[in-house]
This record gives structure tokens, C-alpha cells and sequence, in this order.
């Protein structure tokens, strides 16, 4: 069983979001213009997930952030879009985070890069994601070392699926 089953969860995935879906046409009219279009699928993620975070709901967002700042940037909007309290941007990370709500892990799924290249290909090919798979090598080359304040666990994307579940939940709880 996968991991958003086993800790009831809502699954916000970009490779997942059906960009010819009406919910997402509607969501896409309401953006503000200058909003690229790069961004439109993030924009729609965190809604989903300010939304279920708001009921009460866990959530696992998952995607390849190669910047940090990516990841803090999320947290802080997440945090401060679902806050009881009014926090600020322009508040560091770690104070947000201890004045938040709900809990925050990163989870970093490690794949070897010919089947990495191989899932974006094929989905690339249905027509759910907009690179062709060879765009990899420079993500890759610019990816960022995991460094800010939240609990943080590297798990092997080819591990038996049951064991990285086990693995996650017992580091969750």
C-alpha cells in the first residue's frame, strides 16, 4: 500500500494534476495574468493544499525541488496561508515553523537517473509532463543540498514500496 493510504493523506503531485481537467481549467481563468505559466501548476497545488490543510486534512506534496528556497518558500506559504495567526513573510523560517499549526517533514526520494529519465519520458509522452526527459541532466546539476530546520529523511526510491512506507511512518511518528 502506498504511503498517502496508509496515513490517509491527500497526494499533490505535479505529474499528477490533470491540466485538461475543468477543475483546473477554472482554477487557470481566476490566476492573475502575470502569473507564468510555469507556475500555474504550483499555484494550483497550493491551493489544494492551504484548502486541506484549513480542513484538517494531511497532505504530502510530492515533488522535486532542486532549490531550497523552493522548499522554504512553500513552507512559509503554507504556514502563513493556514495560520490561526497572522504570520509574516518576512519572519525566518524556524520561527514560523514553531508557530504554525501542522507538522512539516521533508522526505527525499533518491532514483537512479536512467529511470528517472525513463518515468519523465513516459510521461512526457502521455502528455503529463512538459519535459522530454533530457532537461534532467541540467535539473540535476543544479540541484541544492537539503540545509533548513525541518526533520529530514533520505529514503531509496528502489526499496521494496512496503519498507519505505514503514520507514517514512516510523520517522513521522
Amino acid at each position: 500500500m502506498g504511503l498517502s493510504k496508509t496515513l490517509h493523506c491527500q497526494l499533490l503531485d505535479p505529474d499528477l494534476v490533470v491540466r485538461t481537467s475543468e477543475e483546473y481549467a477554472k482554477f487557470i481563468n481566476k490566476l492573475d495574468i502575470s502569473i507564468p505559466e510555469r507556475r500555474h501548476v504550483y499555484r494550483y497545488l497550493l491551493e489544494k493544499a492551504v484548502a486541506d490543510i484549513k480542513a484538517q486534512k494531511d497532505i504530502i506534496w510530492a515533488q522535486p525541488w532542486r532549490r531550497i528556497s523552493g522548499i522554504e518558500t512553500t513552507v512559509k506559504n503554507l504556514c502563513c496561508k493556514t495560520s490561526r495567526s497572522e504570520l509574516s513573510y518576512d519572519i525566518d523560517l524556524e520561527t514560523i515553523l514553531k508557530n504554525g499549526w501542522f507538522k512539516t517533514y521533508v522526505i527525499e526520494c533518491l532514483t537512479n537517473l536512467i529511470d528517472t529519465k525513463m518515468r519523465i519520458k513516459q510521461r512526457y509522452l502521455s502528455g503529463s509532463h512538459s519535459w522530454s526527459g533530457e532537461e534532467i541532466d541540467d535539473y540535476i546539476s543544479k540541484h541544492e543540498q537539503f540545509s533548513l530546520p525541518i526533520p529530514y529523511l533520505k529514503i531509496v526510491g528502489t526499496n521494496n514500496i512496503s519498507e519505505n512506507v514503514t520507514t517514512i511512518t516510523n520517522f513521522i511518528n
